[in-house]
């Protein structure tokens, strides 16, 4: 594992995690690209999205449904594997509208899922004028075992609800809040413990690791976005 750890590997999500041992990861943190259309939201003059420059890069974020929802079935069977017994997944995703109705990321229900959190955002970019205003999210607590996950609880977040204002980047469309990952990592870690996240983007996962004494391990498809990450890790920890 040395060579994984504390690195963030540059190339795609599936491919990259086929590569890593089974059971070796503690925890994992990570949020998709929620396939919402990407550049052919251009098109659509009443949406938002667009304007806010919610796009991956060159990543178009465009996939039929079919394709998405096995490709993040594949994920996150891989995801299963890797993590130990007692490790926890934690996926972050939303609800997405398709030919004007709800489209829900219904296979997660084919796992182990222990509890659906709901991240209160507070805000949004999406802003419609036919609909009420979207500003939760969803983080899905899936373990590999249905029973005795490693667990901590904490204080003020003893609740499903999480009440945490999302905090914009100018080099990337949707970072984590530290405060998101930091509430993972408390919950279900200890010290020296590894965490995953194999859509890297800006870092924050790596970040908050590294903050509180943990391992990280990264992935990320896009160069440029892994230069934004190791250039945070480098000026907030000096490594």
């Amino acid at each position: 594992m040395e060579e994984y750890v504390n690195k963030i590997l540059q190339g795609d999500s599936l491919e990259v995690l086929k590569t890593l041992p089974s059971e070796s990861v503690d925890c994992v943190i990570t949020s998709p690209p929620y396939n919402k259309g990407g550049k052919d939201r251009t098109k659509d003059k009443n949406c938002t999205w667009n304007k806010q420059r919610i796009i991956y890069g060159d990543f178009d974020d465009n996939l039929p449904r079919e394709e998405y929802e096995t490709q993040q079935k594949q994920i996150l069977k891989e995801l299963i594997r890797i993590i130990k017994p007692g490790g926890s997944i934690f996926y972050n995703h939303k609800s997405n509208i398709k030919n004007h109705k709800v489209v829900f990321p219904i296979y997660i229900f084919e796992f182990n899922l222990r509890q659906i959190l709901i991240w209160d955002r507070g805000s949004t970019m999406q802003l419609e004028p036919i609909r009420w205003y979207p500003t939760t999210e969803y983080i899905f607590w899936i373990t590999k075992n249905a029973e005795n996950p490693k667990f901590y609880r904490r204080g003020n977040f003893d609740k499903e609800v999480w009440r945490i204002s999302p905090k914009p980047m100018k080099e990337h469309p949707a970072p984590f809040p530290e405060e998101l990952v930091e509430q993972c990592l408390i919950s279900t870690t200890d010290e020296n413990d590894i965490v995953l996240d194999p859509y890297m983007g800006s870092g924050t996962t790596a970040l908050v690791a590294k903050k509180l004494g943990r391992n990280f391990i990264g992935i990320e498809l896009n160069p440029a976005y892994i230069e934004i990450a190791e250039k945070r890790l480098s000026q907030d920890l000096l490594f």
